[in-house]
């Protein structure tokens, strides 16, 4: 898991014995045992001593004055350091944790312990992880989608690590802090159609929904923010308020070219217009070399034809909500009010059916992590029967029947983060 930085160290001792010193970190708990001693049959447990004795260490009920010396004795012959303890009523024990010093192996000193009759067990300190997944991204909480479509919970099993997904679109802002370091590689196919600036609104959206990087204290959370982006500039911006951008025959077959040659897993083509036979042929040889192709449906009908989302193997998608434009049976995700990340390090809401696209994509390079060489008739299944008509649902593509226990071990974490 991102996996992180995508799981958050839980570190528990043996049953009831868990007051910890505060330095709980993995490589401090390696260096950490547990010995467990038997509590005289009828012993009074003591109260700790008063805070200016050396029992102001313990809280709370400490172990009977035998116990007491006893583990003290034991820290002096192994040459170890009493770290904290409890009371296991239920047990009859006292658990103590003690600290080796540097130059003791744990896994000999252990045995040695072990071989000691004065003392009942003794067993390294394991660390454990939840799962669950909670960001640091500091607008994670204004990205419902990360709940709504189980995007928080999938991602214990998938964030897209290794999958390359290439964005046929507008330019990339590679230096953005939530892509930086996304983007393998990145191309200008447009020909003459320079960008105004350095990069440009509609490919740094729809590169930050698909992979944004997750828990990097930046911004947003991507649906695969582990992937690899394969940024292919082939359209150019031809309005500066929206971020909208156009693209050509030759400029997108150029782009699909290079996605072939590059051979990426997953193409995105937040875009639409009219039939185009040689887009028609290089998709369909994307599509036979295995790649899941992805296009946007377009947003009404008067946008001017609904190639490539049409095209027979394309996963087309749509935007869930009340009104949603297209043809039964397409994909629906998020496509209303959607935050996403625009060239210099800023960020903004937007809509339409590209966002749409861009979820599907992300969540398509989930599955190609899962399963490696997964074919796009297999992904169209997975995620049409993963949600409802409205939406489909990341974890249960992902994961199937364990979705459900995923999402209630992530459930109270999305809410904490969505209230923050």
């Amino acid at each position: 898991m991102l996996r992180v930085a995508f799981g958050l160290l839980l570190a528990l001792t043996l049953a009831a014995c868990s007051h910890l010193a505060a330095n709980d970190s993995a490589g401090s708990l390696s260096r950490q045992i547990l010995v467990t001693a038997k509590q005289p049959t009828g012993a009074a447990f003591a109260l700790a001593g008063d805070p200016t004795t050396a029992y102001a260490r313990r809280r709370g009920y400490g172990p009977a004055p035998e116990i007491d010396r006893l583990l003290d004795s034991i820290a002096a012959d192994y040459d170890l350091r009493r770290v904290d303890g409890w009371l296991i009523t239920s047990l009859g024990i006292y658990c103590e944790v003690y600290e080796l010093a540097p130059e003791h192996d744990p896994a000999e000193l252990m045995a040695e312990v072990r071989a000691d009759t004065r003392i009942d067990s003794v067993q390294a300190m394991n660390a454990f992880e939840t799962e669950g997944v909670l960001y640091n991204d500091p607008y994670a909480g204004l990205q419902p989608a990360l709940s709504d479509l189980a995007i928080d919970a999938a991602h214990v099993r998938a964030t897209g690590r290794g999958v390359r997904v290439a964005i046929i679109d507008s330019l990339v802002d590679d230096r953005h802090p939530d892509i930086r370091g996304r983007v393998a590689v990145s191309r200008d196919l447009a020909g003459s159609h320079r960008p105004t600036g350095r990069a440009e609104v509609h490919g740094t959206a729809t590169a930050g929904i698909i992979a944004s990087t997750a828990n990097n204290a930046e911004g947003i959370v991507g649906v695969a923010p582990e992937a690899e982006i394969v940024a292919l500039r082939a359209c150019w911006t031809v309005d500066e308020n929206t971020g909208r951008a156009r693209c050509s025959s030759f400029s997108l077959a150029q782009a699909l070219s290079a996605a072939l040659e590059l051979g990426v897993d997953v193409i995105n083509l937040s875009l639409s217009g009219p039939h185009d036979p040689l887009l028609e042929r290089l998709i369909d040889a994307a599509l036979a070399q295995g790649a899941i192709v992805v296009a946007a449906w377009p947003d009404d009908d008067s946008a001017g034809g609904d190639f490539p989302a049409s095209h027979p193997g394309v996963i087309a998608a749509g935007a869930s909500g009340p009104v949603n434009f297209g043809p039964p049976g397409l994909l629906r995700a998020p496509g209303r009010e959607v935050l996403s990340t625009v060239p210099e390090a800023d960020y903004a809401f937007f809509s339409g059916n590209s966002m749409s696209a861009a979820f599907v994509a992300g969540v398509a390079a989930l599955l190609v992590e899962r399963t490696p060489g997964i074919d796009a008739a297999t992904v169209t299944t997975l995620l049409r029967s993963s949600g409802t008509a409205d939406s489909i649902n990341a974890c249960r593509a992902v994961a199937g029947d364990d979705c459900r226990a995923l999402s209630a071990a992530t459930l109270p974490l999305a809410r904490a983060q969505r209230s923050r």
